[in-house]
């Protein structure tokens, strides 16, 4: 009797196409400033179209990920009230090395259309490391950012119908 080697990448690969969610991923690259990075406060222009505020390049990517809202209704006080702040975890394929303060777009996807419900930026990643040590998927936690709901649509909907094209098939484009 033989046991069969158990490929953890192989399974997370299967769940992630029974169960995984479309999303939109905005990696920051922070090596590469946007035009509108003011040097001086070290800081992009919230406004701005092409960095989504960000004051770095930025590269968007439609992936597959597992999504585990860990906390469906948190509440947090604040200085005015209860604001709804939901936390979401999220597993990445082992490829996207996913960082702190990269942005998720929960989003629905359409023939040349992208509808972005929620904005999240990443609070937290942890790479799960397999048996031999390797990179074998990660947990990602994020928090919803409702303030840049609107220009993050804005963005998506002022995007070349090629880039929106080009994403919305799965390949990666960087503004």
């Amino acid at each position: 009797m033989f046991l069969t080697p158990f490929n953890l990448r192989n399974e997370f690969r299967n769940l992630q196409h029974d169960f995984g969610e479309d999303i939109l991923y905005i990696k920051i690259n922070d090596s590469i400033k946007c035009s509108c990075f003011n040097e001086f406060y070290k800081v992009g222009d919230p406004d701005c179209l092409k960095c989504l505020g960000t004051g770095f390049n930025i590269t968007i990517e439609k992936t597959k990920v597992i999504n585990y809202n860990s906390m469906k209704n948190t509440v947090q006080h604040s200085k005015v009230g209860e604001i709804y702040s939901p936390i979401y975890t999220l597993y990445f394929d082992h490829t996207k090395n996913p960082e702190i303060k990269d942005r998720i777009c929960l989003s629905e996807f359409s023939e040349n259309q992208i509808n972005i419900k929620a904005v999240c930026e990443i609070t937290g990643t942890n790479a799960e490391k397999g048996s031999l040590g390797r990179n074998e998927f990660y947990t990602v936690q994020a928090k919803t950012r409702p303030e840049l709901l609107t220009q993050t649509q804005n963005f998506f909907n002022n995007l070349s119908s090629d880039n929106k094209e080009l994403i919305i098939k799965g390949n990666e484009v960087s503004c």
